[in-house]
């Protein structure tokens, strides 16, 4: 993003961080007991051979500045055979070769009410980069919002109001 002053805060911000979700939703609702149940890793999460997640990105594009989208940093429930798959190839190059797959939002994301369970397209980057998330064309706001984009004002306020910033 070019530089852009905020109309909530009034400061100058050169880029839109990244709002990022440490582990998926029901791992945070879990109390310290449970939590051993899990393998929680930076980009990988398996719960009890039962679930089983990735780390990926859900972009909302800017209106204006096509290389800096509003950007979450989410977790994905995927099948079992998606994610070994997945986990045996995510760091090669050709890992795009797996190719689109799908799966569930596993964040509650604040301000979009439900987005728990959306589905998504999971599309692999490869060279260890996190994958892309394509939300299912519905009517929710959050998949409205992918779909047309949202401007640089909203993109910050949105951060501001969640704590993003």
């Amino acid at each position: 993003m070019s530089k852009f002053t905020c109309p909530t805060c009034g400061k100058s911000h050169d880029e839109l961080p990244v709002y990022a979700f440490e582990g998926p939703t029901f791992w945070k609702a879990a109390d310290a007991e449970e939590r051993k149940n899990f393998d929680l890793g930076p980009d990988l999460c398996r719960y009890k051979d039962e679930h089983f997640l990735i780390r990926a990105r859900l972009q909302i594009p800017v209106l204006g500045e096509p290389d800096n989208p509003l950007e979450f940093g989410v977790w994905v429930a995927i099948s079992k055979d998606n994610w070994w798959k997945y986990r045996t190839t995510y760091m090669d190059f050709n890992a795009t070769a797996m190719g689109v797959f799908y799966g569930w939002l596993a964040n509650a994301l604040p301000g979009y009410e439900d987005s728990v369970n959306l589905k998504v397209e999971v599309r692999p980057q490869g060279q260890a980069m996190r994958p892309l998330l394509v939300l299912e064309p519905t009517d929710h706001p959050l998949a409205r919002e992918q779909q047309n984009g949202i401007t640089a004002e909203t993109a910050m306020k949105y951060l501001h109001d969640w704590g993003g910033f």
